[in-house]
């Protein structure tokens, strides 16, 4: 947010921007669902010196409606607006309303979201049959892999996988298809050894059961285009119904503090808990992460190997603390590392 403002502060018009902030307080308290954020709204409120407000007669009784209609909140923020003196004058008060804006924005899509009306949302604001909200590619298969679920079918992806990392990661069609043997041993490892997965994210709780819900939506769609036989595909339907019965853990920034959150190594520290994993484990851990602070927690909290898998909007952070960056994401993973598991393993397989 501090690049945001810093960035376009010129073209921010200053009354505009007072009315988002305060259509954005009244949303939150009004109809918003996460209780930690309503917390920091009031904060907000008082640190801007507006905590008046909040002992307004009308504004209590206009959050007491539960309701968040347009033409009453409008009313509404002239009075505050008017009766009130509204500054946001320094930098650091425009970043904190800017905060509390974008949380507003990202909460109203994600009950939206919640309420089914994803796909919908993806056809008004996205072309080209994106979805607001994506997995990363072969998150899917990488997981039904590793859960023990695709066996030697994970051979039947090799075309997928090799379509995705010829432009992502440039390698040479050659280089691939030499590679296609060692996905048969793969698939009967993890039949034999299915591994334990937990999800790590800085999201709060709220926003991160809503993601991964939406998450799995998706990835239950592809499955119904997965080369698979239908029989298969029809119990891992079955298998990505439920996030939460699919992870063996899944640890979000409810869990811990809002200041110690990725870099800091407490979530990843959770979830290795949550896993029965001991420190003398910890060397067979392997932690992947899109992000520069993400990869700093991984090596934080003591997981033997950390692997970058960036995105669009992560390319250019340091991902230096990582042992791999790995620009084919999970796809590279599987077919060129083989999940990072010794050759010595697969000859049994």
């Amino acid at each position: 947010m501090e690049y945001l403002i810093r960035r376009y502060e010129d073209w921010i018009d200053p009354e505009a921007f007072k009315r988002a902030y305060l259509s954005s307080v009244i949303w939150t308290l009004s109809v918003g669902q996460d209780e930690g954020r309503k917390r920091e709204v009031r904060n907000n409120l008082s640190v801007l010196a507006l905590g008046g407000i909040l002992k307004d007669e009308n504004f209590k009784d206009l959050i007491s409606r539960r309701t968040f209609d347009e033409t009453p909140v409008s009313e509404a923020v002239d009075y505050f607006l008017r009766n009130y003196d509204v500054r946001l004058g320094n930098f650091t008060d425009r970043v904190r309303a800017g905060i509390d804006i974008y949380y507003t924005r990202y909460h109203e899509i994600l009950a939206a979201i919640a309420k089914g009306q994803g796909e919908r949302l993806s056809k008004e604001l996205l072309s080209g049959g994106r979805r607001l909200v994506e997995p990363m590619p072969g998150v899917g298969m990488f997981l039904a892999l590793i859960k023990g679920w695709l066996g030697e079918d994970i051979e039947l992806f090799f075309e997928e996988m090799r379509e995705h990392l010829i432009p992502q990661a440039g390698y040479t069609p050659e280089q691939l298809d030499a590679l296609r043997g060692r996905l048969a041993p793969l698939g009967r490892f993890f039949q034999k050894n299915p591994a334990r997965v937990a999800v790590v994210t800085s999201s709060i709780e709220y926003e991160a059961n809503i993601v991964l819900n939406e998450v799995f939506e998706v990835i239950r769609k592809q499955i119904s285009d997965w080369p698979l036989p239908k029989e298969k595909r029809e119990r891992l339907l079955w298998c990505f119904q439920d996030p939460r019965s699919l992870y063996d853990g899944i640890v979000t920034a409810t869990d811990s503090s809002e200041i110690r959150l990725k870099p800091h190594r407490d979530l990843y520290s959770i979830a290795l808990h949550q896993l029965g994993i001991t420190p003398d484990q910890f060397e067979n851990v392997v932690g992947f992460e899109d992000s520069e602070s993400g990869t700093i927690a991984i090596r934080a909290a003591g997981i033997g190997l950390c692997v970058a898998v960036p995105f669009t909007g992560t390319k250019g952070h340091d991902l230096s603390a990582a042992s791999y960056v790995l620009h084919g994401g999970l796809p590279e993973a599987v077919l060129v590392y083989s999940c990072f598991l010794p050759k010595e393993k697969l000859r049994k397989y």
